[in-house]
This record gives C-alpha cells, sequence and structure tokens, in this order.
C-alpha cells in the first residue's frame, strides 16, 4: 500500500470533502499541470479548431479548477495574462481553483501578482505543505 501525502493528493482529497461536494452531479473537476494548461492555450492558438478564447473558456466552466506544479510556470507575460484571466473569470463566476506547487506562499503570491494573490485571500486560503517528500516511499501494509 503506497502512503500518499502529496499536495496533489492533498488537493484531490480537498475536491472530495463534503464541504465541496465536487461530483459529476454538480459539475466536472478537472486537474492539471501549469505546463499543459499553457500549452494547451498556445496550441489552441494554432488549431483551426480552436481559438485562446475557447481555450481559456474551457478551464473557466470547470466547477473546480486544481492547477498542480504552478512553480514549472515561465512567468513569461503570456502566462501571466492567460493566468490572471483564467483565475478572474472563475473568481467572477465563484468557482473554486485549488493551485499546488513548490512554493512558500510569500513566494508564490509575488509570482502569481497582485491580482491573484487578492483573490486567492479574499475567498481562500494558502497551506505550506513543507513536510518531506514522500515519492517513492512506499510502505507495505503491516511493514513501515
Amino acid at each position: 500500500m503506497a502512503v500518499a501525502l502529496g499536495k496533489a493528493f492533498c488537493a484531490y482529497i480537498a475536491a472530495k470533502t463534503p464541504m465541496n461536494a465536487v461530483s459529476s452531479d454538480t459539475g466536472p473537476v478537472r486537474y492539471v499541470k501549469a505546463l499543459s494548461l499553457f500549452l494547451d492555450i498556445r496550441a489552441a492558438m494554432h488549431s483551426d479548431k480552436g481559438t485562446e478564447k475557447t481555450a481559456v473558456e474551457t478551464y473557466s466552466r470547470f466547477d473546480l479548477l486544481i492547477i498542480d506544479e504552478i512553480h514549472e510556470r515561465g512567468e513569461t507575460p503570456f502566462e501571466d495574462r492567460m493566468l490572471t484571466h483564467i483565475i478572474d473569470r472563475r473568481y467572477d463566476a465563484m468557482k473554486p481553483t485549488i493551485i499546488v506547487g513548490n512554493i512558500r506562499s510569500t513566494k508564490l503570491q509575488s509570482s502569481l501578482g497582485a491580482s491573484i494573490a487578492s483573490r486567492i485571500t479574499e475567498g481562500g486560503v494558502v497551506v505550506d505543505c513543507d513536510w518531506e517528500v514522500q515519492r517513492g516511499k512506499i510502505t507495505k501494509e503491516g511493514n513501515q
């Protein structure tokens, strides 16, 4: 049995708590790594099937959006604008967003910018998960 104490697992558990009650009955949940989110938007810009606008709308419509590995983003003006736009649309629609990354809360808030940071702190909470990395540490039931 694997012990899962990672940040992404905590986000998954938060999505499944009765307080959040996000399920297929109430709407979709989307988990995406930050780099994949930006690659999806860029791909839509160069596709006949979609546009930047449709890609942003896609990420804005989920009842819960979990963006993982936010520390892997390049902090480019393009990423800043797209992330701000998605978070702002979700904020206006009162839809929760969980942002996960290997970054301290103070650095996260300065990295994301004042607009996103104020939305996070107004209606949410920042949790520093500063425990030892658990990846690769597998315990078998009864053995530790």
